[in-house]
C-alpha cells in the first residue's frame, strides 16, 4: 500500500492511498501539531512568570531608570511570541488568523494574566492594566502578521 499526495482544492492536500486489491480511497493527510502544543505550552510559561512577583521583582527593579518601559518592550515582544504561535497554529489547521484576529485573541490572554495578577496581589492600576492588554494587542497582530510574511516566503 503506497500514498500518493496530491493538492486539492484552496490547495488542501488530499492523499490517496491505495488498497490491497487496488482501490484508490482518499485519506486524510496527517497534519502536525507542534506549533499548537508550542502554544499552549509557551502560554502556561508566560502566564506563570507574569503572576510571579519573584520574576517581576528581577524584570522592572524600581531603581532601573525607565523600569517600566522596559517591562512593557518584554510584554510586547511576549505577545508577539505569542500571536506568531497562534497564526502558525491556525496554519497547521488549515486556517489563515487575520493579524488582527490574532491581535484581539491575544489581548484576551493579557486581560487573563491581568486578573491572575490581581489575585496573587498585584497593585499595579486600571491604567497600567489597560496598556498591557494593549501591547498583548498590538503585540499579538505583530505576531501574527510575521507568521503570515514567513508563510509566504516560504511558500
Amino acid at each position: 500500500m503506497g500514498r500518493e499526495w496530491t493538492n486539492g482544492p484552496k490547495g488542501c492536500t488530499k492523499a490517496w492511498e491505495s488498497s490491497k486489491n487496488g482501490e484508490a480511497r482518499a485519506v486524510a493527510p496527517r497534519r502536525s501539531r507542534f506549533f499548537s502544543a508550542l502554544l499552549a505550552v509557551v502560554a502556561v510559561v508566560f502566564f506563570a512568570l507574569a503572576v510571579s512577583r519573584a520574576v517581576y521583582d528581577i524584570t522592572s527593579p524600581a531603581d532601573w531608570p525607565f523600569h517600566v518601559l522596559l517591562r512593557k518592550s518584554y510584554s510586547l515582544i511576549a505577545f508577539a511570541i505569542v500571536g506568531y504561535l497562534y497564526a502558525e497554529a491556525g496554519a497547521e489547521r488549515g486556517r489563515a488568523i487575520p493579524a488582527p484576529t490574532a491581535g484581539i485573541v491575544t489581548a484576551i490572554y493579557s486581560a487573563a494574566i491581568e486578573v491572575g495578577q490581581r489575585l496573587v496581589g498585584s497593585t499595579e492600576g486600571l491604567l497600567s492594566n489597560g496598556i498591557d492588554v494593549a501591547c498583548g494587542l498590538v503585540g499579538g497582530a505583530i505576531g501574527a502578521a510575521l507568521a503570515a510574511v514567513r508563510r509566504r516566503l516560504a511558500a
